[in-house]
């Protein structure tokens, strides 16, 4: 991955809640780089939302290209007129996909947990049929019964590249949240460190 000034860092202390999520974001990224090149990648966010992911993907990291699909065609819909430059499509995930597009990296940000445990592991073979040979599946979400689950079987049967957890949204279940800007970093860092507050994500990167 050719060296790029992704993220500006700051003192501003609730603007480091959200560079300590980008700071995972950019070291998964580094783990797939050390494998195949980040501009040579044919990337799916799935499950893409609003778009957020795919706009950062195009912004930061210059894939070959980047494509979204949601089950929701509003979203859809609201995606294609905010990045024209961006391909999406509507698709139910617990469906094989009909596009016939090979991808090299499909994400799934925080979509997983959506779905039960034996639906999961669907998806994820859905997912697997769409990927070219060594593509590799990136998920990150929460920690529940059927998440660890998943999490364990993708460990235990696929390479893995890069896993890690860290909290998100630091105070999102307090309703001090907007006191995150005035308190000062160090103390910001031993909180997230507690976990305090916070939703535990883990991410893993398996290689197919």
């Amino acid at each position: 991955m050719r060296n790029r000034e992704m993220f500006h860092w700051t003192q501003e202390a609730y603007l480091y809640i959200d560079l300590m999520c980008k700071r995972e974001f950019v070291r998964g990224f580094r783990a797939i780089d050390a494998e195949q090149s980040l501009e040579e990648l044919k990337i799916l966010d799935a499950g893409c939302g609003t778009g957020a992911l795919t706009r950062e993907l195009r912004e930061h990291f210059e894939p070959r290209s980047i494509f979204g699909c949601d089950i929701e065609k509003q979203s859809i819909d609201e995606c294609k007129n905010q990045n024209p430059h961006i391909h999406y499509f509507v698709h139910d995930l617990l469906k094989p996909m009909q596009t016939g597009i090979k991808f090299d990296l499909v994400i799934f940000s925080t979509a997983i947990a959506q779905f039960s445990e034996a639906e999961q592991l669907k998806v994820i073979n859905n997912v697997k049929d769409q990927l070219n040979e060594g593509g590799f599946i990136w998920i990150t979400d929460i920690n529940d019964d059927a998440t660890a689950n998943l999490f364990n079987h993708l460990s235990a049967n696929y390479q893995v590249v890069y896993k890690n957890k860290y909290s998100k949204h630091l105070f999102n279940k307090f309703f001090i949240f907007p006191l995150a800007k005035h308190l000062p970093i160090s103390l910001l860092r031993i909180i997230d460190n507690l976990s305090i507050g916070s939703n535990i994500l883990t991410q893993i990167i398996i290689k197919t």
